[in-house]
Order: C-alpha cells, then sequence, then structure tokens
C-alpha cells in the first residue's frame, strides 16, 4: 500500500498536531527533546511525562508504527486489523478498568476505509 504523506482523513490529537504522531509510538527516555513531544501524562514506571516520537509527515509515522508492531504484520482485513489492535490490550481499552472501549473496532474499521478510499480514488 501506498501511504500519503499527509494525514488523509484530518483531525488527530495534540501529538498528531504537533508532531505528525498519529499512531502513539513513544520513544526511549533518553531520546534528545528535540525529537520528541512529550506526554502530559507520566509513564507509571519512571514517573516522568512519556515522550513520543516526531515525524516529518503521516507518512513516516505510519511506516515506523508498523514496523515497530510485528503483531500487525499480514492483517489485511480492516476488521482482523482492528481486533488485533484491542486484543494486545494497548489500543481500544478503558484504562481504568481494562475492559475493551465499545465500538473501538467497528470506529476503526471506518477509519481504515476512509483512508482506503482516499488513496484508492488517488487525492
Amino acid at each position: 500500500m501506498v501511504l500519503p504523506e499527509k494525514n488523509p482523513v484530518g483531525g488527530g490529537g495534540r501529538f498528531a498536531k504537533e508532531a505528525n504522531n498519529f499512531f502513539g509510538v513513544q520513544a526511549p527516555s533518553d531520546t534528545p527533546d528535540d525529537l520528541v513531544v512529550f506526554s502530559k501524562k507520566a509513564n507509571e514506571i519512571t514517573g516522568k511525562p512519556a515522550k513520543l516520537w516526531k515525524y516529518d509527515s503521516f507518512k513516516s509515522s505510519a511506516e515506523d508504527a508498523f514496523k515497530r508492531r510485528p503483531y500487525l504484520r499480514g492483517a489485511t482485513d480492516p476488521a482482523e486489523f482492528a481486533r488485533r489492535l484491542q486484543v494486545i490490550g494497548k489500543f481500544g481499552i478503558i484504562m481504568d478498568t481494562g475492559k475493551p472501549t465499545p465500538g473501538y473496532q467497528r470506529q476503526m474499521v471506518q477509519t481504515i476505509k476512509s483512508v482506503k478510499n482516499y488513496l484508492d480514488t488517488g487525492h
């Protein structure tokens, strides 16, 4: 799949806006500050704000995110992709309870289909 340089569906939170980090990829604590954006929440282990990588583009963020998440390799169906994300317990999880967020997989499938449609139409 060819990935676009810019986020094809718009939106995104602070990490996406400040660092093109659309996938929450964290950086090691010793990473120089000019290469990262800081989380507002403290890391549970270190007590310091988490560092998330800064990227030049949506494309570089997506490529790095998939490289770092081998459990996503081979997931070609959007529903399977969303299921894998949630099953590992890091995505689509209510932090207070550890339970799955209702509707997460459905929303992820819709987002994937939106990106695919965007790419398929050549925008």
